[in-house]
């Protein structure tokens, strides 16, 4: 290791994030309809490098998985050093999903995507977002979001969201059982967040998840539950 690349890991800055939910609603999913806690934490370096650890642990007896982590997520990604009002990542994901098989659910134990996403920094904050499980589906999944952030104060500031996915073939036929590519979920979402002190913030959410197609509707509700979700949440955030 380089001299250079050691001391941009001495120089990274960390986040732990601290988060409940009154469900876990994934892509549209209802993976949870319950209580979850979800705790992460990323490690970024100045040259653009991060690492992200990230949990879902169910806070409840309804999946008889009470303060068990059904689902952890390793991301590695590189943010590139573009210049100018354009961002871009990319990066890797792996999923690991230790309780699927024994729960009988169908799932997967572990798969892994590759992503690539882009952000303009103008009015709404248009963003796009590219999935491609290279593992156990060979599908891909394309998001689009636009967003508003309001600084009400110095430590009060407003966020709205929305955003739509769109499916490939392969990606539906193995969360959805369709075998056809379909515009899946959108996504709206309220929140507010509160600096309590420098790098400590806390915050709050409510959304709202709607699958778009009928035929995933349908199938949705059989394999997971439910076809529409609204949400509540509420997070903890520091950074060092």
């Amino acid at each position: 290791m380089g001299l250079l690349a050691l001391a941009s890991i001495v120089r990274a800055e960390s986040e732990i994030t601290v988060d409940y939910g009154s469900s876990y609603i994934w892509r549209g999913q209802v993976l949870n309809s319950a209580a979850v806690v979800q705790p992460g934490m990323t490690v970024s370096t100045p040259i653009g490098l991060y690492l992200n650890a990230w949990g879902n642990m169910d806070a409840t007896k309804k999946n008889e998985l009470a303060g068990k982590f059904t689902e952890v997520d390793l991301t590695a990604g590189y943010s590139l050093p573009l210049e100018g009002m354009v961002s871009m990542d990319i990066g890797a994901i792996n999923y690991l999903f230790p309780y699927n098989s024994e729960q009988g659910e169908g799932g997967v134990d572990e798969t892994t995507e590759v992503f690539a996403s882009i952000g303009l920094d103008v009015i709404l904050a248009p963003t796009l977002a590219v999935y491609y499980d290279v593992d156990e589906v060979k599908g891909a999944y394309v998001n689009a979001g636009i967003g508003y952030s309001y600084a009400a104060t110095e430590a009060v500031s407003l966020d709205a969201g929305l955003s739509i996915g769109w499916g490939s073939s392969k990606y539906n036929e193995s969360y959805f059982d369709e075998d056809e590519s379909r515009f899946n979920d959108a996504q709206a979402s309220i929140g507010a967040s509160y600096a309590l002190a420098e790098g400590l913030s806390i915050g709050a959410k409510v959304a709202y998840s709607y699958l778009l197609d009928s035929t995933i509707r349908d199938n949705a509700e059989a394999i997971y539950g439910q076809k529409a979700n609204t949400y509540a949440g509420l997070s903890l955030a520091y950074a060092f």
